[in-house]
């Protein structure tokens, strides 16, 4: 091969890997592949044996693939980072990842990475010290593109809580899925907490237009007409799982 020929191979193959829009699908590609993984690639390989145990600490997953990609180029970071944002997480209950992760970004940042979520699993804060921190954190932060968002609802017996979103134009679908166990009933989620839960909801996301409870909970009675009078947009409510109580405590 000449160096022409060779110099035009390489241009052509540049020109493709800098195309946003075949970025983007090569990137959404390796996403969506939720069973895939690759050897680590800075880790020397060896033959590995059919009986050999699985070392998943030889293998990246799509995030580690993206981070990667992430790396290659400014355009790269964008297209790549723009996917690994798309859709947040939180397995962390105890120590809020969300909140963590934006409050160590520099001042400039929190907002660029906040327009790149289309969909977050968060759990509602329920400790006090941190309400602050989250008040004067996503305050002036609008999650722009922000769609659907299921909460994760712990219970801990307070009548507080606060939600690490304040702005979400778009946030039109919301989950809800409460501590709760069965074997003896008990619900972790206090009546006085859902009413605060309910209070910053319809304040903040007044255009939502379908709320699901995805496990038992137990409120005050005739709060749910209250939340669906509060929401004029509302067209779904699945609230099968919920029983409106006068009783306090954890027991039905």
């Amino acid at each position: 091969m000449t160096d022409n020929a060779a110099n035009e191979g390489f241009s052509a193959a540049h020109k493709v890997l800098s195309t946003p829009l075949l970025l983007e699908r090569i990137f959404t590609w390796i996403y969506e592949d939720v069973y895939g993984s690759w050897p680590v690639p800075e880790r020397p390989q060896k033959p590995r044996d059919e009986d050999e145990e699985y070392n998943s600490s030889d293998y990246i997953e799509r995030g580690g693939v993206l981070a990667r990609c992430a790396l290659v180029s400014k355009q790269w970071f964008y297209e790549a980072t723009r996917i690994l944002w798309r859709d947040w997480e939180d397995k962390i209950f105890l120590r809020p990842k969300f909140v963590e992760t934006f409050t160590k970004m520099e001042p400039t940042r929190p907002q660029l990475y906040a327009d790149m979520i289309h969909h977050a699993e968060l759990a509602v804060v329920e400790n006090p010290e941190l309400f602050y921190t989250v008040q004067t954190t996503f305050t002036d932060i609008t999650f722009s593109n922000l769609k659907s968002l299921y909460l994760y609802v712990p219970g801990d017996g307070s009548d507080r809580a606060e939600i690490p979103i304040f702005h979400a134009p778009q946030l039109t679908k919301l989950s809800f899925d409460p501590q709760y166990d069965w074997l003896p009933v008990s619900y972790s989620v206090q009546q006085d907490e859902w009413k605060v839960i309910f209070d910053l909801i319809t304040d903040r996301f007044p255009d939502l237009e379908s709320i699901k409870f995805e496990d038992s909970a137990k409120v005050w009675p005739g709060e749910l007409q209250k939340l669906k009078d509060r929401l004029p947009r509302l067209k779904h409510l699945d609230a099968q799982s919920v029983v409106e109580s006068t009783r306090k405590g954890r027991d039905a």
